[in-house]
């Protein structure tokens, strides 16, 4: 019976050990051109509640570039106070694409940095 058994994992291990999957960077990059009206330099007005009562309306501006040859979307913003044009608020955001999930991906950083307080928060 050990014989059996010892004969039944030997003929299972090729199975186990399979070969990571490659991924396909032609899927990724034909996904990220569907993202392509993102990328730029544009500005305007925002809004944002920080909390009840406490509105931040700075002037936002976006600098968006694809890197990596395509495959990944950099958008860096800062918004500035229209009172003394000093930064209120920073952000860094990078997109990718899962193409086994077939899902885009988004990772997006925020650092407020109004009146002295410093709060970060990361989404993903």
């Amino acid at each position: 019976m050990l014989e059996f058994l010892l004969f039944c994992a030997a003929l299972a291990v090729p199975c186990l050990a399979q070969l990571p999957r490659v991924p396909d960077i032609e899927a990724q990059r034909a996904a990220m051109k569907k993202l392509s009206f993102l990328i730029g330099k544009w500005s305007g007005e925002a809004r944002l509640q920080r909390r009840p009562g406490e509105p931040l309306e700075p002037v936002q501006t976006e600098d968006a570039q694809y890197k990596l040859d395509g495959l990944v979307p950099m958008i860096r913003g800062h918004g500035r106070n229209k009172s003394d044009g000093k930064i209120a608020l920073q952000a860094f955001t990078i997109v990718s694409y899962d193409d086994e999930a077939g899902a885009h991906r988004m990772r997006a950083y925020h650092a407020c940095l109004s009146r002295r307080r410093r709060s970060t928060w990361r989404l993903s």
